[in-house]
């Protein structure tokens, strides 16, 4: 993805992207052991709520459909590793 040109302040704001710096809040929120024991729902709310405030506090908006990609995005990377 090519910013526009005479854009400095060009965000990628991809889906990959955004799980990749909202993950190392999440896995300080939420270690891995921990989640580990936790049923996937209650992962998915912690993820969800991480999601939230990064996109709050970075103002991006995301629509529902693609703050739910983030989400799911998130669950699996983080069961994955």
């Amino acid at each position: 993805m090519t910013p526009p040109e005479g854009s400095s302040h060009a965000v990628d704001m991809t889906i990959p992207v955004l799980r990749d710096k909202v993950m190392i809040s999440l896995r300080a929120r939420l270690p891995p052991e921990k989640a580990k024991w936790m049923p996937r729902g209650d992962v998915a709310k912690e993820a969800k709520q991480a999601a939230a405030d990064y996109l709050a506090y970075n103002r991006i908006e995301l629509n529902l459909l693609d703050q739910r990609d983030l989400v799911t995005a998130l669950i699996n990377g983080f069961f994955a590793s």
